[in-house]
């Protein structure tokens, strides 16, 4: 009887390879979390810039706000000291006033433009500018129109009957009546713009006659 030799069973097992990260994947991460950090620094950076301009944007509206309520005062001591031209402002005797060709106040700089409309209307332009950055400028304008109230109220006529206005625009009489029609049958003639001088609200004319 042969006996068998027993040869001796190879097994292969797995062998672990190592495992790491290469080059490649290393300059990868590193690009990507550098992306990252710049998009975050960048979105910061924006972030406090533009609540820096907010809040500059609100102080130049209340120095440009400021400069159209100080003309106005200006305005209301005497009209004729609204000539045309550039200005800056200033405070004399509590008193606004109107000087050279700008003022300004931290970082703002204001500049007030007066120009005639008409004999007794003026326009006025206020304008406040700041550097917000290297490259940028922040500017606030206002403009608004100012008339010359005073004498427009003495140049207002009241009158305190229809007599009174029919006699202003050239006729020697005048009396309030029912209609315009009792105005015709009465050889007279009917002023519509004096009807408001009649009493009472029955609506009532003017007739004015000569």
């Amino acid at each position: 009887m042969f006996l068998m030799k027993k040869h001796p069973v190879i097994s292969f097992k797995n062998q672990r390879k190592c495992s790491g990260f290469s080059l490649v994947e290393v300059i990868f991460a590193i690009a990507i979390f550098s992306l990252l950090m710049t998009v975050l620094t960048g979105a910061y950076l924006y972030g406090q810039e533009a609540t820096v301009l907010s809040g500059n944007r609100s102080r130049a509206n209340f120095y440009a706000k400021e400069g159209m309520e100080a003309v106005r005062n200006i305005r209301d001591n005497d009209f004729e000291n609204l000539e045309d031209g550039i200005y800056g402002l200033t405070v004399s005797d509590n008193e606004w006033q109107l000087v050279g060709s700008q003022d300004s106040w931290g970082i703002f700089t204001r500049t007030i433009e007066i120009y005639s409309i008409e004999e007794n209307k003026k326009g006025v332009q206020v304008s406040v500018s700041w550097d917000q950055n290297m490259q940028r400028e922040g500017l606030v304008f206002l403009e608004g129109h100012f008339t010359n109230w005073r004498e427009e109220k003495e140049e207002e006529e009241i009158f305190e009957s229809c007599l009174d206005y029919c006699i202003s625009i050239g006729y020697t009489g005048g009396i309030c009546r029912q209609n315009s029609n009792k105005c015709e049958n009465n050889d007279e003639t009917h002023e519509e713009d004096g009807d408001s001088f009649c009493p009472g609200t029955g609506g009532q004319n003017v007739c004015c006659c000569n």
